[in-house]
C-alpha cells in the first residue's frame, strides 16, 4: 500500500471517530451527593403524561341495599346492579376505576358481622368495585374482624388512612395506587370524618379515629414516595371522605392551606377529585369546587354514580356526569341470585339460626330489652286495639316467605328488634315482634313495663323517618300517620 492511500485511510478514519462522538448524547451530569443516573435527592420525579385517559366511578355508601327493595320509590338497583353499571361505563371508556363509599351494612352485631363477611367475601369482588372507603358499616366491628377480613378482599383495597386500634395501630391501608389502561396511575386516598368518630365511639368497636387532615397528608407522602421508587408516579390523586360534604371540604381546605406556596404563583391542587359518603339519600346534582379541587356526592344506597374523565395534560370532553344504577342484574339467570340466595341463607343460620339455641348473639340494644306488645297492653289497651287495625299490624305478611325477609335492609323496618337480642328470632319468630308493634318505635319497653314511669317512649314520631324516607314515602305526614297508624287524636305524640 502506498503512503498516500495509508494517509487516506486515516482521514476516512479520523472522520468516522468525529462523527460517532458527535452523535453521542451528552454525559449525565452527577448530581449534587448522588451518581449519574440517579434523580437529585428532593427533586420531583418526571410525569410523563399518561396515553389514555381513565373514568372514575364513584358510588355511594351501599347501607343495607343490595337490591331494589320493593318500597323504593326511587329505583335503583343497589349493590347487586353495580356490576351492570361498570360494565355498561366500559362499553365507551375502557380504562374504568370504580370506588364505593363503604357502609356495606349498618347492621350491628353479629348480624353486621355476618352480613359484612358473606358480601365482602363472596359478593364485592364480583362487582367491578376497586376501592372502598371504609365507614362505620366497617369499622364498627372491630379491629381484628376489619384486618381479618377487609384486609384480604380479593380485588378490592378497603381504606381508612386515619383509623387506629387501642394500641394505637393502624386498622387499614391509608391509600392506593390503581392502575387504568397500560400507563395511568390513579392514587386513591382515603379518611373518615369527626361524625364517624362520634358514631364509632358510640358502639362496641375499639376502632378509633384520629384526625383525618394529619393522616391524609401522611398517607399522600408515604403513596408519593413508593410510587417514585417504583417508578410509578401518580398521574391524577382522588381523596375520598367518609363524611358529609361540609367535612370533606373542611379537610381539603385544610390540606390545600398547609402547603408551600411556589415562587411561581398559587399552589397546585393536592387532589383532583373528592367525593363524600354522608348527606341526605338523593345525590347532590351538581359538584362543588374546594381548593381547585372537583367535589363529589353521590347519595345514599349505591341508587347513583358520579363518572368522572380523567386525563391529566388534555381538555376534559365532558364535566362530570350523574347516572342512576338500574336493577339489571335482577333479571332470572342473574349471576348475582344465587350471591344474594347465599348472603340471605348465611344470616338466617347465624344470626337467627342454630346459634340462637346456645344464646342470642345480637347485640345489646342500648335502651335495654324488649318486653312485646302484650306488655305494652296491660295500660294501654286502647293504642294496643288500635294497632291491631293498622298496616304496621299486617307489615310481617308483606315479608313472609319472601327472599327479603332477613334482608339487613327491610327487617329493621317490617319488624321490632331485628338486629338485637330479645328482639324479633327471625322467620320462625310468630310473635308480635316480628310486625311493627309498639317497641318498634318506642325503644325496648322491658323497663318501663316493670316499673312504669314518665318519660319513656317520648321521641316516637321522630323516629318515624328512620322508615318512612323520602324515597319510600314521599307523601308522608308524621302527625296525619300518628292517627291512623295505632294512636288516636286524642293521645299526645309525647304521652304515649
Amino acid at each position: 500500500m502506498t503512503i498516500a492511500r495509508v494517509a487516506a485511510v486515516i482521514v476516512v478514519v479520523a472522520i468516522a471517530a468525529v462523527v460517532i462522538v458527535s452523535l453521542r448524547p451528552p454525559a449525565e451530569p452527577t448530581p449534587p451527593g448522588g451518581r449519574p443516573g440517579e434523580p437529585t435527592p428532593g427533586a420531583a420525579p418526571v410525569v410523563v403524561a399518561p396515553s389514555s385517559p381513565v373514568m372514575l366511578s364513584v358510588i355511594g355508601a351501599v347501607e343495607d341495599r343490595f337490591v331494589g327493595e320493593p318500597c323504593n320509590r326511587i329505583p335503583g338497583g343497589g349493590l347487586f346492579s353495580v356490576r351492570a353499571a361498570v360494565d355498561r361505563t366500559k362499553r365507551f371508556m375502557p380504562n374504568v376505576i370504580t370506588v364505593m363509599m363503604g357502609d356495606l351494612t349498618r347492621a350491628p352485631g353479629s348480624i353486621g358481622r355476618h352480613t359484612t363477611h358473606g358480601h365482602y367475601s363472596s359478593v364485592l369482588s364480583d362487582t367491578g368495585i376497586d376501592v372502598v372507603c371504609a365507614g362505620p358499616g366497617e369499622l364498627g366491628h372491630g379491629s381484628d374482624f376489619a384486618r381479618g377480613l377487609l384486609r384480604s378482599v380479593a380485588g378490592v383495597k378497603v381504606l381508612c388512612a386515619n383509623a387506629i386500634d387501642s394500641h394505637d395501630r393502624p386498622v387499614l391501608q391509608g391509600w392506593a395506587l390503581q392502575r387504568a389502561g397500560q400507563d395511568h396511575y390513579v392514587l386513591v386516598v382515603a379518611v373518615a370524618a369527626q361524625s364517624v368518630a362520634d358514631e364509632l365511639a358510640n358502639s362496641e368497636s375499639d376502632v378509633r379515629l384520629v384526625d383525618p387532615i394529619v393522616h391524609a397528608r401522611k398517607a399522600l407522602d408515604e403513596a408519593e414516595k413508593r410510587a417514585v421508587l417504583n417508578e410509578t408516579p401518580p398521574h391524577s390523586r382522588v381523596l375520598l371522605v367518609h363524611g358529609t360534604e361540609d367535612e370533606a371540604a373542611e379537610i381539603l381546605t385544610a390540606l390545600h392551606a398547609d402547603r408551600p406556596v411556589p415562587e411561581s404563583g398559587a399552589a397546585t391542587p393536592l387532589f383532583d377529585v373528592a367525593a363524600a359518603a354522608d348527606g341526605p339519600i338523593l345525590p347532590s346534582t351538581v359538584t362543588r369546587e374546594v381548593a381547585g379541587v372537583t367535589l363529589l356526592y353521590p347519595g345514599r344506597g349505591a341508587r347513583f354514580l358520579w363518572r368522572v374523565f380523567l386525563h391529566p395534560g388534555e381538555p376534559i370532553p365532558f364535566p362530570p356526569a350523574l347516572s342512576r344504577i338500574g336493577g339489571d342484574l335482577l333479571a332470572d339467570g342473574s349471576p348475582y341470585v344465587s350471591s344474594l340466595a347465599f348472603a340471605r341463607e348465611a344470616t338466617l343460620h347465624a344470626a337467627y339460626g342454630e346459634d340462637m339455641i346456645d344464646g342470642d348473639p345480637r347485640a345489646i340494644h342500648p335502651g335495654g330489652d324488649y318486653a312485646g306488645a302484650a306488655a305494652c297492653a296491660e295500660c294501654h289497651a286502647d293504642a294496643a286495639e288500635r294497632h291491631s287495625r293498622s298496616p304496621h299490624a299486617i307489615a310481617p305478611k308483606l315479608l313472609a316467605g319472601d327472599k327479603f325477609s332477613v334482608s339487613t335492609g327491610c327487617s329493621p323496618c317490617h319488624t321490632t328488634g331485628a338486629f338485637y337480642r330479645t328482639g324479633w328470632k327471625g322467620v320462625a319468630d310468630a310473635s308480635d315482634l316480628a310486625g311493627v308493634s309498639c317497641e318498634a318505635c318506642h325503644g325496648p319497653g322491658a323497663e318501663h313495663a316493670a316499673d312504669a314511669g314518665p318519660g319513656y317512649g317520648t321521641e316516637a314520631m321522630a323516629a318515624c323517618r328512620g322508615c318512612h324516607l323520602p324515597d319510600r314515602s314521599p307523601s308522608f305526614d308524621p302527625e296525619e300517620a300518628w292517627e291512623t297508624l295505632g294512636h288516636g287524636p286524642d293521645s299526645e305524640p309525647d304521652a304515649e
